[in-house]
């Protein structure tokens, strides 16, 4: 039984070869950090002594969290980065389940499943066209 080169990789690996994002979205992120008080709090302490906050990195001017890039309380940029999963192609409006799992896997921010449900709910897309969870009615 033969695999191919992709099936080795990670999947989180995988997941951020194959999403091309603009390229000015993590100067965006980074951006966010100024909007946000406690974001700017960890940053601080981070720069006096990377262990102050165990969970949290400070790396390349980007505040990781368990290993993803932390977003600051920027609404805008939360709806984007959803709609950059949702919405786009590669997204094709999935489930909140895969939404949430693909998001989650590469950012954080407080509030992230409460916001990604609620912009799934509002999404006419997904809504006109999710599948019926309902059993066949069978044979007549």
């Amino acid at each position: 039984m033969s695999s191919n080169a992709l099936s080795r990789i990670p999947s989180k690996v995988y997941a951020l070869t194959t999403s091309i994002v603009p390229t000015n979205l993590m100067d965006e992120i980074r951006k966010s950090y100024e909007r946000d008080r406690t974001i700017q709090d960890i940053i601080k302490s981070l720069q006096v002594s990377s262990s102050s906050h165990h969970n949290y990195t400070w790396v390349n001017d980007h505040l990781n969290m368990k290993g993803k890039v932390v977003v600051g309380r920027d609404l805008e940029m939360q709806n984007k980065l959803i709609s950059l999963f949702h919405n786009s192609t590669m997204g094709g409006h999935s489930s909140m389940t895969v939404t949430s799992k693909i998001i989650g896997g590469l950012f954080y921010w407080k509030g992230q499943q409460k916001h990604i449900r609620q912009y799934i709910r509002e999404c006419n897309t997904y809504q006109r066209n999710k599948h019926e969870n309902m059993a066949s009615p069978g044979l007549i």
